[in-house]
């Protein structure tokens, strides 16, 4: 009669059980590998972001210089008027009244032609190039939101793997465990039935 040759069998489930090892192992090495890189697009979204964010505070303070030189210049502008209006009061001859409104008008049409048509294409460039600053800003904010969710997805899949291949190796070794605890009496039944 021959008996099973337990060594071999528990040779091979050590081999099953090392191989599963390596498994986890290689799966634990990709997953920290993916998370490695995830981590680096991430940082590289983060720094994009920060650096646009950067621009478009640089643009809107050049827009509030703009705006308050704009304001500077209104405040110049009526002041000059109030004196020019002053003098005009308080002047009795009829031509130097005429002179002076005169001077106010032209004074008003330069301003409004030059001026106004010279600031107001700068903000409206710069209001341009802050709203595509913006909208970039937002699409990249969109990207780092489908990143982080990507990632998400992409570590509870990993998460999931580790899990069953350690359920396989718990398995397996329950599997090997019952061989030796129930081989010897399987092999006492079979001597007694003549097996």
């Amino acid at each position: 009669m021959e008996y099973p040759n337990y060594e071999e069998a528990l040779k091979k489930a050590r081999g099953l059980v090392m191989r599963l090892e390596e498994e986890i192992g290689d799966k634990n090495q990709q997953l920290i590998e993916l998370e490695h890189e995830l981590s680096d697009t991430k940082a590289a979204m983060l720094e994009l972001i920060v650096g646009l964010t950067e621009k478009v505070t640089a643009r809107d303070r050049e827009l509030l210089v703009l705006e308050q030189s704009y304001k500077d210049e209104i405040i110049s502008r009526d002041r000059r008027l109030f004196e020019l209006e002053q003098i005009c009061r308080e002047s009795s001859a009829a031509a130097t009244v005429r002179q002076l409104m005169d001077e106010k008008t032209k004074l008003h049409e330069e301003y409004t032609k030059g001026n106004d048509s010279n600031l107001n294409d700068q903000i409206a460039a710069l209001r341009d190039q802050l709203e595509e600053k913006t909208e970039a800003l937002q699409y990249l904010e969109s990207l780092n939101n489908t990143l982080t969710v990507k990632e998400s997805v992409s570590n509870q899949e990993l998460q999931d793997a580790r899990k069953e291949s350690i359920s396989e190796v718990l398995l397996a070794e329950v599997y090997i465990w019952k061989f030796v605890k129930y081989a010897p009496k399987l092999l006492f039944v079979g001597t007694k039935l003549g097996l």
